[in-house]
């Protein structure tokens, strides 16, 4: 007997997808400025003629904005220890 085929893995999670992003240099930072609000509460960075237009924010927003805080977060000095 035959195992079943696997199918694909779990897609990543937003936060996921930040932690993959926070390393590629500039990449948030043009994901960020890309997918904007077009004025109508859609995303301007996904609107491409054949598909749907997405809400904004989409997924790469949200990531990129997560990448962001997490990349400023991993600047912060460190607080000395004691001892």
């Amino acid at each position: 007997m035959q195992n079943p085929p696997r199918g694909p893995e779990r897609p990543l999670t937003t936060s996921e997808l930040a932690l993959l992003l926070v390393d590629l240099d500039g990449v948030p930072d043009n994901l960020a400025a890309a997918h904007v609000d077009d004025g109508r509460g859609y995303c301007r960075g996904c609107l491409l003629p054949q598909t749907a237009p997405s809400v904004w924010p989409c997924t790469l927003a949200v990531a990129a904005r997560e990448a962001r805080a997490l990349d400023r977060a991993r600047r912060l000095p460190r607080p000395q220890q004691r001892g």
